[in-house]
């Protein structure tokens, strides 16, 4: 299935199930809005995650010819490397949402003192290696060369948050 077809079917499906919330919505707050209006206004707002979705599945398709000059990590489709970006992102997220936050606080809890910056990233990294080596492990057509990809690909990432880091304490220093 071609990203057109793909973005078009996502697109109606998000299309359907928001018909009945928002006009629930509308009888509820705004009786002025028009049918049309109301119609025009849920194209809009499905717009929002069919491009989100569709931009995703284009990352896993770029992440496999990305790595597919590499012997590192290997795919088996196109579509395991999708699968493989959506686990990641996921995981990742409620790693730095949940896992990551408690890890910290029970460290700070055993030394008996605060963490430093430092000892917090490392933490971080130290976690998402274990995630992205579990995730990989746990998708069958995913194969990955070993704990050293998981800890350069938790390395980059950690880079990723420092970068944007570093953005937002110029933006910062700037603003005062």
């Amino acid at each position: 299935m071609d990203f057109i077809r793909l973005s078009i079917l996502i697109f109606i499906v998000l299309y359907l199930f928001m018909i009945p919330i928002f006009f629930r919505l509308r009888d509820k707050e705004d009786h002025s809005l028009s049918v049309a209006m109301s119609l025009f206004v849920m194209a809009a707002l499905a717009l929002i995650p069919t491009a989100v979705l569709v931009a995703i599945i284009m990352i896993g398709y770029l992440f496999m010819d990305i790595v597919s000059i590499t012997p590192f990590i290997q795919f088996s489709s196109h579509w395991d490397t999708v699968v493989y970006v959506i686990a990641l992102l996921i995981i990742l997220s409620v790693g730095e949402l949940v896992i990551i936050p408690i890890a910290k606080s029970l460290l700070t809890l055993v030394l008996r003192h605060p963490l430093s910056k430092w000892i917090g990233d490392l933490v971080t990294i130290v976690i998402n290696t274990l995630l992205i080596s579990i995730i990989s492990e746990l998708l069958p057509g995913v194969t990955i060369q070993g704990i050293e990809v998981a800890l350069g690909m938790a390395l980059v990432y950690q880079c990723m948050e420092w970068m944007v880091d570093i953005r937002t304490a110029k933006q910062s220093a700037k603003s005062k």
